[in-house]
């Protein structure tokens, strides 16, 4: 088992602890540059994608990255045998990561997400339910 893929068995472990359904971790920072700090290389420690630009999704039993085509090859070869899925973004029919949560995360579902951005914003909550089309998630 790699690295990557036992840091995500842990954080399913932590979730299912913590009643959380899914844990979405994007490449941000406090202004939103595409380019971060390495304090702020969450996705890359969670999904071993080093590129700067993606999105992973953790889910119970699932594990995506959205990323664009400039790094397709990158994030295949980076986050082999990690259980993370590439998702190839504005390819044929991917799903946005929106639209794969509310595919696999259940209604009054508990969305983690990780933002330093949003961590003040009293509207996150209802940010990522309109997003998903759940009115009634956690």
């Amino acid at each position: 088992m790699t690295e990557v893929a036992k840091r995500i068995e842990k954080l399913r472990a932590l979730m299912a602890e913590q009643n959380i359904d899914a844990y979405v971790v994007p490449t941000a920072d406090f202004h939103q540059s595409e380019y971060v700090g390495e304090h702020f290389k969450a996705r890359k420690f969670i999904t071993g994608f080093s590129g700067s630009y993606g999105t992973a999704v953790i889910a119970k039993d699932d594990a995506g990255l959205w990323t664009d085509g400039r790094y397709f090859t990158q994030a295949l070869t980076e986050m082999e045998g990690s259980g993370v899925r590439l998702m190839k973004m504005f390819v044929d029919d991917t799903p946005s990561t929106t639209e794969w949560l509310a595919q696999k995360i259940p209604v009054r579902s508990h969305l983690m997400v990780v933002s330093f951005l949003w961590v003040k914003d009293r509207n996150m909550k209802k940010y990522w339910a309109q997003r998903i089309s759940r009115s009634n998630m956690k």
